[in-house]
């Protein structure tokens, strides 16, 4: 179960958005909640990972994420144990409909590296 955080301080590390496991308890940042601070700040932003644990780490969010409508950085290689093959994984499997990552006129210069999505009704990403 992926917990939506939008607390800031919890979210974030200078302009650079965390995601970690929700597995955990506690307050923590998800890809959801991530792409919801980057769209509410000024500015380029990134979104990085480091979700504990060795592997492939699939995020299947239960409804469609937020569109991204401002210039943001998805960095699936900063994910620990990353050398070249995704270790994050997108997974439309639980969502209806949906986009998996959209990115709106307005995320002119945005990138998407090392990360796997796929298996959403739509595009994986638009």
């Amino acid at each position: 179960m992926w917990n939506v955080v939008r607390r800031r301080t919890r979210c974030e590390h200078g302009r650079r958005f965390r995601d970690v496991d929700t597995g955990n308890s506690g307050l923590q940042c998800t890809l959801r909640a991530a792409i919801q601070e980057a769209n509410a700040r000024e500015g380029y932003d990134y979104i990085e990972f480091n979700i504990p644990g060795g592997g492939i780490h699939t995020i299947a969010p239960a409804s469609p994420l937020p569109l991204i409508n401002k210039p943001v950085s998805v960095r699936g290689e900063t994910q620990p144990g990353y050398s070249g093959t995704p270790l994050i994984e997108i997974d439309g499997v639980s969502t209806v409909g949906a986009v998996g990552l959209a990115f709106s006129t307005g995320s002119g210069g945005s990138r998407l590296a090392a990360v796997t999505v796929h298996r959403f009704d739509q595009a994986g990403v638009s």
